[in-house]
């Protein structure tokens, strides 16, 4: 029986800062820890003060940033000297419509803006399976249409962005699920 293990990435070749939106979150923890434990510089974009300590003590710069409530035209500045931005923020499962749109739509298009801005050369934006096609059988409630809809139209953004861009459109993610779809 083979068992699967996690193997580090190979060094980031970047001259500047990488930013991690959702740097708290099951993706975002994990490509901020890969990225330190690399040697690279990190700016790790936080809604919540405290759980960014963990992030700051570890050598991250830690922005702090509510994507839904936040000012979003601020974003550029806290992202001056990065080379490559990775979206990886989202709500959460069942979060009310108006939070979902906020940051998994809003939130993505406010983060190319600021990378635009910023002269960042790349931007990676963690979406979904099916993300251009819509939900799949079994996932068409208002809540999984509403997040299809918010991701198709993050990558609608990022494909018209600018800087190099790469959308990445994962079955499932590393947060307990409450509901798993496979690819």
């Amino acid at each position: 029986m083979t068992s699967l293990r996690s193997t580090a990435l190979p060094p980031v070749a970047a001259e500047g800062a990488i930013v991690v939106f959702g740097a708290t979150g099951g993706v975002g923890r994990h490509a901020v820890e890969q990225l330190l434990g690399a040697g690279q510089e990190v700016i790790a974009v936080v809604r919540d003060a405290a759980k960014g300590t963990p992030l700051a003590k570890a050598g991250a710069r830690v922005v702090i940033h509510d994507l839904q409530h936040d000012d979003s035209g601020r974003l550029s500045r806290h992202l001056t000297g990065a080379e490559s931005v990775l979206f990886a923020a989202g709500a959460r499962y069942g979060a009310p419509l108006d939070e979902l749109d906020a940051v998994d739509r809003g939130g993505a298009v406010a983060a190319v803006a600021a990378a635009r801005e910023a002269g960042a050369a790349r931007f990676v934006h963690v979406s979904a399976i099916g993300a251009d096609s819509g939900p799949p059988p079994g996932f068409d409630d208002a809540w999984w249409t509403s997040y299809y809809a918010a991701k198709h139209a993050a990558n609608e953004t990022v494909r018209t962005s600018g800087p190099q861009w790469t959308v990445i459109r994962p079955g499932a993610l590393t947060d307990p699920p409450q509901r798993v779809m496979s690819a």
